[in-house]
């Protein structure tokens, strides 16, 4: 993945502008690596002062069925008692937030990965209200025993906690609330450096997939139905991966599969000029390199457009 200065001081100056909002969002294409973004600067900022970035550093998958805060903060066992004591069952970051808060000084990141996946007021309300009322206590549960060794609260949010999410907007996530917008500092990803990435791979692909690559990348991204990093990554290994079995002469035929495989299933969409250029030029630059399952596929994409008033492809 690339990542230009200019992002990463945005990056930098977003969760400093105020101790208690330290929370970052970064949207947009899938692929382009946010969350690998957002890995690499707090593993850069917790080695910059000299710590364990494994102690420092946790990253949390977001799974859609996340309705409460329990899966994040835990919750006490109801039916399960260690003697007369009622037991904490640990989320995934209980022991990280209390770590947190016992170690002011020092930064501690909590990655979201699909933070959007579920909705984020409701498993996330505590974070949130913690955010704009710093001097209030963050409750973990209301037993007035430490059950499990775990408190009922920490005395007031963690200004050294750094929250980063990465969201991805489609039909599968949900949209942010006002509230949660007003915490977070936004940034969108939605283009990559292909020319540059391709330049920096050691990969024995050939100068025209390079070009095919390139241009099928231009004439989607005006449809905003184009690919990230990870696609192209993928696509490359493919190639190379299958040429290393049958040779480096069926390339051109590997690459045809591959796009069928890897970029034109992310195409879809109701009618628009864009989407109609898009399926145009990219069938045309299939046609010119003698790419046939690519080129009959977007054929078929772009007849059911102009005939039904939206493609997809899965027909």
């Amino acid at each position: 993945f690339l990542f230009s200065n200019q992002q990463i001081r945005a990056a930098y100056a977003a969760v400093h502008i105020a101790p208690n909002k330290r929370f970052l969002i970064l949207s947009g294409l899938s692929g382009t690596g946010k969350t690998q973004m957002l890995l690499s600067f707090a593993e850069s900022y917790v080695l910059a002062s000299d710590l364990n970035p494994q102690e420092h550093i946790v990253k949390v998958s977001v799974s859609p069925d996340w309705r409460d805060p329990s899966p994040l903060l835990g919750y006490i066992n109801p039916i399960f008692e260690q003697g007369n004591q009622k037991t904490y069952v640990n989320g995934e970051i209980t022991q990280f937030l209390l770590r947190a808060a016992r170690y002011p000084l020092l930064p501690f990141f909590l990655i979201l990965d699909e933070m959007n996946l579920a909705r984020v007021e409701r498993y996330f309300a505590p974070f949130l209200s913690g955010m704009e009322t710093p001097s209030q206590p963050l409750m973990l549960h209301e037993d007035r025993g430490q059950p499990s060794g775990v408190p009922s609260q920490i005395d007031r949010w963690p200004c050294n906690l750094f929250i980063g999410g990465s969201v991805n907007m489609d039909e599968t996530t949900h949209a942010f609330s006002d509230k949660v917008l007003d915490r977070a500092f936004t940034m969108e990803y939605w283009h990559i450096d292909l020319e540059r990435y391709l330049d920096e791979q050691q990969s024995s692909i050939s100068s025209e997939t390079r070009t095919i690559l390139i241009g099928l990348y231009r004439s989607l991204v005006q449809a905003h139905c184009h690919f990230g990093y990870r696609t192209v990554n993928e696509l490359l290994q493919f190639v190379e991966k299958a040429m290393q079995m049958e040779g480096s002469e069926i390339e051109r035929e590997l690459l045809d599969q591959a796009i069928c495989a890897k970029i034109l299933p992310k195409i879809r969409g109701q009618y628009s000029t864009d989407l109609e250029r898009a399926l145009q030029e990219s069938m045309r630059i299939c046609s010119t390199h003698s790419l046939p399952i690519s080129r009959s596929k977007l054929s078929q994409m772009l007849h059911r457009l102009q005939e039904f008033g939206l493609t997809r492809f899965w027909s």
